[in-house]
Order: C-alpha cells, then sequence, then structure tokens
C-alpha cells in the first residue's frame, strides 16, 4: 500500500519515506499505543485513512492486534519503528520485531545480522532469532549464516555439512562479532545454512528457522561455539562450575573457562543466585565479581 511520496534528492535520506498522500493520515504511538508522540519522538508507526484493508482474512487475533481505534480514527499498525521529522516527512528507523529483550537487555538484531553478513564475503544473508532449543533450555541468540540469497516459501533450509568450510565462516563471524558488538549482543549458537527461507509475505520464515534449529544436536551445537574445555579444573572452580549448572540448567559440559554470563543464560537474579550459593561453600563473592569475571 503506497500512501507516502518524498522526491528524490541526494541531500534526502533513503530512510525518509516522505509524508502522507492527503487521503491518509500517519500517527506515531507510544508502545502501548495509548498517545500519540511529539515530533522526533520514536514510535510505532499506523496509517490511517480509507484506503486501510478491513481486517486479515480469516485471522481474527491478528486483525484485532493490528487494526485499533485511536479516537474515532482507526489505524493499521504497521510494526515499524519511525518518527516525524522538523520538516513533516517521517523517518523509518527499522522494524519493532527487530528490537528484542535478552535477559532484560534491549539487542538490535539488525547490528548483529550486519556485522555477520560482512565478516566473510562467502556469507551472502544473515538472520539472528532469540529461541530456544527446548523448554528446558533458556532463550538465546541463534545466527544463521546463508551462502545463498532468501528463497521463497517452500524451500526448505539446509545445514551445510562441510567441516572446514563452516569452521572458516563460523571463526570469522565469531571473531568479527566479538571485536564490533557488546558481549550481550554475540551471538550464542551460529549455523551456516544454504540459504534464508521467506514466508510468503516476503518476510524472514522465523518458524522455518526455528524448526530447523531444533532439530540440530545440542552437542553438535556446542561444538559449534568453539567452547574451550582443554586444561585441568581446580576442584574450586569445578565446584563453582557445578553451582553454575544448576541454577542456569545448562549442562555442565557446555561450560567452559572461557564462557560468559550471557553464553550461560545468566541474567543479575540468576547472578545473585549463584554467589548466594557460592558464599554458604565458602566462597567470597559478590554479585559484581560474578558480573566481572563472566563478562
Amino acid at each position: 500500500m503506497c500512501c507516502t511520496i518524498v522526491p528524490v534528492d541526494r541531500s534526502v535520506k533513503s530512510a525518509n519515506i516522505g509524508a502522507p498522500f492527503p487521503s491518509a493520515s500517519l500517527h506515531i504511538l507510544s508502545q502501548d499505543s495509548n498517545y500519540t508522540l511529539p515530533r522526533l519522538g520514536c514510535g510505532e508507526l499506523c496509517i490511517g485513512g480509507p484506503q486501510i484493508a478491513r481486517e486479515y482474512h480469516n485471522n481474527p487475533q491478528l486483525t484485532q492486534a493490528k487494526f485499533i481505534m485511536v479516537g474515532s480514527e482507526r489505524l493499521y499498525r504497521t510494526g515499524d519503528n519511525a518518527r516525524m521529522l522538523a520538516n513533516g516527512t517521517f523517518e523509518f528507523i527499522g522494524r519493532l520485531d527487530d528490537q528484542v529483550k535478552v535477559r532484560g537487555l534491549r539487542v538490535e538484531l539488525d547490528e548483529i545480522n550486519h556485522v555477520i553478513k560482512n565478516s566473510h564475503e562467502e556469507i551472502k544473508e544473515t538472520a539472528t532469532i532469540v529461541l530456544r532449543h527446548s523448554v528446558d533450555t533458556k532463550e538465546q541468540l541463534v545466527s544463521f549464516l546463508a551462502l545463498g540469497g532468501r528463497e521463497n516459501q517452500g524451500a526448505v533450509p539446509v545445514v551445510i555439512e562441510d567441516l572446514q568450510l563452516k569452521a572458516k565462516l563460523l571463526s570469522t563471524a565469531r571473531s568479527a562479532a566479538e571485536q564490533a558488538l557488546p558481549m550481550y549482543m554475540i551471538p550464542g549458537v551460529m549455523l551456516v545454512v544454504d540459504h534464508i527461507p521467506l514466508s510468503a509475505a516476503g518476510k524472514v520464515d522465523k518458524k522455518a528457522l526455528k524448526c530447523l534449529f531444533s532439530q540440530q544436536d545440542i552437542e553438535s551445537l556446542s561444538e559449534s561455539n568453539t567452547l574451550d574445555h582443554t586444561g585441568e579444573w581446580t576442584k574450586e572452580e569445578l565446584e563453582a562450575r557445578d553451582i553454575i549448572s544448576e541454577i542456569s540448567q545448562l549442562p555442565m559440559d557446555r561450560i567452559s573457562k572461557t564462557s560468559t554470563i550471557y553464553q550461560i543464560g545468566l541474567d543479575s537474579i540468576s547472578a545473585a543466585q549463584v554467589a548466594m550459593e557460592l558464599r554458604k561453600r565458602g566462597f567470597m563473592i559478590t554479585v559484581i565479581d560474578i558480573l566481572e569475571v563472566l563478562p
């Protein structure tokens, strides 16, 4: 649906989607959709006017979520993050579903994708999603590194089995992520696939990627993370690992000396629980110590 226009000019940013047609209205609403934000305020872009659809076909739940009444006007929630500029035009910032929270920390999925995609010329596309491998595991960032482009609905993605190629791409991508991203934004798992699947709407098919991830053996995922299990563990280290494993619900063999708090799946609350259990066993340690030791 086309409802804005902007002149093409070198001085106009590509993210500027222009001003609405006379028959349309654009609104920047707060996260709860209760009020309209002032100019330069970032919020969800909503469209009003006679051209918007009546509903999603045979999907009353999505219709109720996306089509809302604000005052006397019926609006469609686009799911886009945008803002109105001082001159009355609108600037697209990104998709709201690309801004997620993992253990209380805001994560920009597009930023992760950008860093990983540009880490190696053989990586053509990247998609990062917050997933859990099973009901017993915690959510984590999972990045899919595609050797090909994006393919339409029905094309099932396949994990690349070439061990040498996988090792090269994963090492390069992880190194780039560690250099450019904060620790909490580094994906816990990276999978090399042949392509990124698309849904019927032309968006990344998250269901297909989630299904592919759940089918992978948990041990192979551990290997893809290149966890370092070398070196002897002291009695104190083994005791600490046992406590961390119990509280994080992560198997002990997946916790290495180089594991970070985000790879393990600890947040500030569970870190406090770890500190308390360690103090019970005679360790002189605080929550701050854990957050610093496992950055």
